[in-house]
């Protein structure tokens, strides 16, 4: 180390001397190059003391050469009056691993038992220990935050772990898009029943894509969750669906109509204002994609009636006001792929006119 840091430091913890003194060159150099204080360094009259360790100890940590780590592990080994074994803080160490990280587990296995988990668990799911120790932690809080037991050995201490862990997050997924469900249900009654009303009318496939009309509220949230957009987290979306103005309808490929793909915005007579994929792109397929929304199209104006025209008079003039209103105040859209771009144009040019309606 620089000797203007050493002399530095030694100023204020004047038992990095006694540090030096013993052979523990490791220690001293971290202790200078971290910034780390020793709690009771200053007042202490002793070694042992000042490193909360005892002899046996102090002879351990200089035989390993140890560093701010092991000392962090012999000191929580007398705090817990368990024995640890060099080579298990020998292993911690080298992946730089405190037992401060694992103090959400601790207070239940040994040192040698989170080890031997943590091995086994990123063995079978190919996972690094540090991946995997995050998993276990994450794993832990979720489980108390849906109420289970978590000192049973049974839940910590899960055969399966990162299965368990995408269970926990599935259900408390399930848990806030029952909430969000509930909320929309409240502000805008009767959706599902529009939703049933028009699903004849709006539903068409070829041989490549379809065309589904969403069975309910919840179908809508999960596509806006699937797909990272703000369909299921903004009410406007709804309150359109609920006024008959616009509707959001799912385009799946034909193989994999399950699966979610692209989330359109459309108006009554078929009228797409919106059209995006995850994360509000659109895919390298976006021409084919086009080429079938405009058979869509024409098959919608085949189905609509006079009340279907009335209701899309109605959209197009509540859309171009929304359009000019943001253009007034010179909305620009933040983040994503339309970063910085005003929000009026780039709805403006997303926009496919049904031309058979027209």
């Amino acid at each position: 180390m620089h000797p203007a840091h050493y002399l530095g430091y030694l100023n204020s913890e004047p038992v990095l001397e006694k540090i030096v003194k013993a052979n523990l060159y490791q220690l001293s150099y971290e202790i200078v190059k971290y910034g780390y204080y020793l709690k009771h360094g200053p007042n202490s009259s002793s070694l042992t003391k000042a490193l909360e360790i005892n002899k046996g100890q102090l002879r351990r940590l200089r035989n390993m050469n140890g560093g701010i780590h092991s000392l962090n592990w012999l000191q929580y080994e007398t705090k817990s009056g368990k024995q640890i074994a060099n080579d298990v803080i020998a292993w911690y160490v080298q992946r730089n691993l405190p037992p401060e990280k694992l103090a959400f587990v601790l207070n239940r296995m040994s040192p040698v038992q989170i080890k031997n988990y943590l091995l086994r668990q990123s063995e079978e799911n190919e996972s690094t220990i540090s991946d995997t120790l995050v998993t276990w932690r994450d794993y832990l809080s979720m489980a108390k935050i849906c109420c289970h037991d978590v000192t049973d050995e049974i839940i910590y201490r899960t055969s399966k772990l990162f299965q368990r862990h995408q269970e926990l997050i599935d259900k408390l997924k399930q848990r806030e898009r029952k909430k969000r469900v509930d909320e929309v249900s409240a502000l805008y009654p009767g959706i599902q029943q529009i939703l049933l009303r028009i699903k004849n009318k709006y539903t068409y496939q070829d041989d490549d894509y379809a065309m589904l009309v969403p069975e309910s509220i919840e179908d809508i949230v999960r596509e806006g969750d699937s797909l990272h957009h703000c369909v299921a987290t903004m009410n406007i979306y709804f309150k359109q669906i609920h006024d008959r103005e616009a509707y959001i309808l799912f385009l799946r490929k034909r193989q994999a109509v399950k699966l979610p793909y692209y989330t359109i915005e459309a108006e009554p007579d078929g009228t797409v204002r919106q059209k995006h994929s995850e994360y509000d792109r659109v895919n390298s397929d976006i021409k084919q994609i086009e080429k079938f929304l405009s058979k869509w199209q024409k098959e919608v104006c085949k189905r609509i009636g006079e009340e279907e025209q009335k209701l899309a008079e109605v959209s197009r003039q509540a859309w171009q006001q929304q359009v000019e209103i943001l253009r007034n105040n010179h909305a620009v859209i933040q983040g994503g792929i339309y970063d910085g771009r005003l929000m009026a144009d780039v709805l403006e040019e997303d926009i496919i006119e049904n031309q058979e309606a027209a």
